[in-house]
């Protein structure tokens, strides 16, 4: 009897499909680092940790990858059939982006005051006091109303940017969180 390729086939593409879309194309460079030969990377900061918690009441679901010494990809499943990706990368200077997959959403893209306070309740979903600052922050975007993609700063070293498209009938939210060391 000859062995069938074709479960392993249709395996293998949906595995590949699954993986080729992309939350944020725009928003970070995948451009590896390139370490000397026999080099190590002398990081300041930690290896990047999960910001997902289980146990806490509003997601319902999480995985955590590290996919280079700087890198690790966070995915999760939120109440109200949200999707979040949170991408780490960094060493002396580090980012997290969360990519907020919101199934239907007719607003407008241009209501600027909605999308701050929406951000900000998103932000609230994931139960952290440590990101209350970027909720405080998104409240008072609000009212400000400045462009997607202007860094709003939180202090001398952290910012937060806001940036929003349309995918077929998904919106996604990405909050860019940037730090210097």
């Amino acid at each position: 009897m000859r062995p069938s390729w074709r479960p392993l086939i249709l395996f293998a593409s949906a595995a590949f499909f699954a993986c080729a879309h992309d939350p944020f194309p725009e928003q970070m460079s995948r451009k590896p680092i390139r370490m000397p030969k026999g080099g190590q990377l002398h990081c300041s900061r930690a290896l990047a940790q999960p910001m997902l918690e289980p146990k806490r009441k509003n997601i319902l679901s999480s995985s955590f990858r590290r996919t280079s010494q700087t890198e690790a990809l966070e995915r999760g499943r939120l109440r109200g059939n949200i999707l979040l990706t949170i991408r780490h990368v960094g060493c002396t200077k580090t980012a997290q982006t969360l990519a907020f997959k919101l199934a239907k959403n007719d607003r407008s893209l241009t209501k600027r005051a909605y999308w701050y306070r929406r951000a900000g309740g998103l932000i609230k979903l994931l139960e952290d006091k440590n990101l209350s600052r970027i909720v405080e922050s998104f409240t008072q975007a609000a009212a400000d109303q400045p462009p997607y993609g202007s860094k709003i700063f939180l202090d001398d070293y952290q910012y937060v940017q806001l940036t929003l498209r349309r995918e077929g009938d998904a919106t996604y939210v990405n909050i860019h969180l940037g730090i210097r060391l």
